[in-house]
């Protein structure tokens, strides 16, 4: 599938920025919840394996969707990551996740 090939290709590229996405607290909340997966408690051991199967198909979805991240630094030594759209415009998180 020719939509398959691209979102790996672009996951490659992409791979690194995105993970500020994964490490975000957000992040972490939105998967959770995605997955079904009670936080706060020491998952399973199945549900760990659905856990990060999931981070990375809900990774792929948002490269899928062409969302990607640029890191900026608004003020000297302070990083901050952006989100953008398939048109290069800034967007929320919110955002992100509704592609979803």
């Amino acid at each position: 599938d020719e939509e398959v090939e691209d979102w790996a290709r672009r996951m490659i590229r992409d791979a690194e920025d995105l993970d500020e996405i994964w490490n975000a607290d957000e992040w972490e909340d939105f998967t959770f919840m995605k997955l079904g997966i009670e936080k706060g408690s020491f998952p399973s051991p199945a549900a760990r394996d659905v856990l990060a199967r999931g981070r990375s198909f809900l990774t792929g979805g948002l490269i899928e969707a062409g969302i990607s991240t640029q890191v900026v630094y608004p003020r000297p030594g302070i990083p901050q990551t952006v989100i953008r759209d398939p048109l290069g415009r800034f967007i929320s998180w919110g955002a992100a996740k509704r592609a979803l």
